[in-house]
């Protein structure tokens, strides 16, 4: 599979687009009055925002030539492209590498693990037309490599009108999000076709993009980046940056339950992290279901015993940490219990 020019689908004349910026535009100017005040009102809300919004400037990467522009959404996606950045860092020493994050939990990650990596990092801009123009424009990557998903309909369409190409890597598409893109296939569809190359995790996630509009030619069966990642990652250093996504402290106490099937979760471990944190406040059970698929099941099951829970897939909110994490992902067990006090 080679990575080819962008299609040109003139996306900026599909009414769906246009439908989509007019319901996106409302929402900025109804929704603005009441986010506005409490993100000004904290210095670092105040920092993203500007980024998200194109306000701040981002200094040229090194050598000749537009960087590759990088984008994960969150934890694991970051983790996911670590990689994939080393890779194109050794194959093009002296291109520049500019990394994205969705997620403040993403950028704390890239800031740790991808630090003489890449040469800026910086957080995605919202999906409206004069933010993505803008930000492309300064940028002027050659490519952008997105991991996994966050796939926005003004920023794809804004890049093919730029003839620059966009891949996606490291792509999987789960049953629900299959769904919902088919719902709205008259934006999906284009955006789909836009990709110059993708990269599926599995023969039915291929299946998937092929359904939702990916070009046959440019779509390949590549399987997951996680087993391109070093098995000699520092425990101690992988112990911090799953602390940290977790939101506590390194002598917090973790426990982390590996492989659970039904029954188990309920009948020992709601019951005896209820315990648990009577004597430690403190302490953070990690839930790691056999079948990944139960993983809301299970969160659902620690919420009626009264613990507040969270997907590992889903971000942490700033100055959260509830006391059970349910991983709905595979690929993080092993280095999930390097920041187990318990496993």
């Amino acid at each position: 599979m080679k990575l080819r020019g962008p299609i040109r689908l003139h996306m900026t004349m599909n009414r769906a687009l246009l439908t989509y910026n007019i319901l996106l535009h409302a929402a900025a100017a109804l929704g603005g009055p009441f986010v506005l005040p409490p993100v000004l009102a904290r210095r670092k809300w105040r920092s993203q925002l500007g980024q998200r919004l194109g306000l701040t400037g981002l200094a040229p990467g090194r050598g000749r030539g537009g960087p590759f522009w990088i984008h994960a959404l969150s934890v694991g996606e970051t983790l996911s492209a670590l990689p994939l950045v080393a890779a194109l860092r050794r194959r093009w020493p002296r291109r520049g590498i500019f990394f994205s994050t969705t997620t403040l939990t993403g950028q704390h990650i890239a800031r740790e693990r991808l630090a003489g990596l890449v040469d800026r990092l910086f957080f995605f801009p919202c999906d409206l037309p004069a933010v993505v123009r803008s930000r492309l424009r300064q940028v002027r990557p050659d490519v952008v490599i997105l991991v996994e998903t966050d796939l926005w309909p003004n920023f794809l369409a804004r890049a093919a009108a730029l003839a620059i190409p966009v891949a996606l890597v490291n792509a999987r598409i789960s049953r629900a999000s299959f769904e919902g893109y088919r719902r709205a296939r008259a934006l999906t569809r284009p955006m789909f076709g836009s990709l110059a190359a993708v990269a599926a995790q599995s023969d039915l996630d291929a299946r998937r993009l092929r359904a939702l509009g990916v070009a046959p030619e440019r779509l390949a069966v590549t399987g997951s980046l996680k087993f391109d990642q070093a098995d000699n990652d520092d425990p101690a250093a992988l112990a911090a940056v799953y602390r940290r996504c977790l939101q506590v402290d390194q002598d917090a106490p973790v426990f982390v339950a590996g492989s659970t099937h039904r029954g188990e979760e309920e009948e020992a471990l709601a019951a005896a992290c209820r315990r648990w944190r009577r004597r430690f406040a403190e302490l953070r059970l990690v839930v790691a279901p056999r079948d990944p698929l139960r993983a809301a099941e299970v969160a659902r099951l620690f919420r009626r015993h009264g613990l507040e829970c969270r997907l590992w897939s889903r971000p942490a909110e700033a100055g959260g940490g509830e006391p059970v994490v349910v991983v709905d992902r595979m690929g993080f067990l092993r280095r999930l219990y390097a920041a187990a006090s318990v496993a």
